[in-house]
């Protein structure tokens, strides 16, 4: 009997740490998420005009153009200006030197555009961001740029145009 008990007692035994412990098996996998930061530019126009150019005259554009810069990477960020060459119509040119640039920011960075500055080929830059507009969003930064134009005494009549370019970069 006691030799029973004893059986009985170890299959119990056995039973219970098969069903306690059971059987489990645990796969794992990762999670990714890949959160793209925010590095963009925009402008309001895509067009500058200068109304009342004529020659031997100095003309303002009827408009600025408003370019708003946003940023999420954290980084000190700059906006550059330039040309893709002097207004030209046909064979005849306008200098560089008498289309400028200025203007004014809504930004706590460094602004180049106090002073109206000629245009270049290559890009200058108009604005560096503060180190507190690395994360500027979602409101960006603004700079307002307005354009002035001489138009020199000789010069030949014609729709001149050239493309204007504004460029992020970190």
């Amino acid at each position: 009997m006691r030799i029973c008990l004893l059986i009985i007692i170890f299959i119990m035994q056995f039973l219970y740490s098969s069903f306690a412990l059971g059987v489990k098996d645990t796969g794992t996998i990762t999670a990714v998420v890949n959160i793209k930061g925010l590095f963009q530019l925009s402008m309001s126009r895509e067009i500058i005009d200068f109304p009342d150019a004529s020659p031997g005259k100095t003309a303002d554009s009827d408009y600025s153009v408003t370019v708003v810069s946003r940023s999420s990477g954290g980084e000190r960020w700059y906006v550059q200006v330039s040309n893709d060459k002097p207004l030209t119509s046909g064979n005849n040119m306008i200098s560089n030197k008498n289309l400028t640039w200025g203007g004014t920011t809504s930004g706590s960075g460094k602004w180049y555009g106090n002073d109206y500055k000629p245009f270049e080929t290559y890009p200058n830059v108009a604005y560096r961001s503060s180190e507190d507009e690395g994360n500027n969003t979602p409101q960006g930064t603004r700079n307002d740029f307005k354009f002035r134009l001489f138009v020199p005494e000789n010069q030949a009549p014609g729709e001149y145009t050239c493309s204007v370019m504004f460029t992020m970069t970190e």
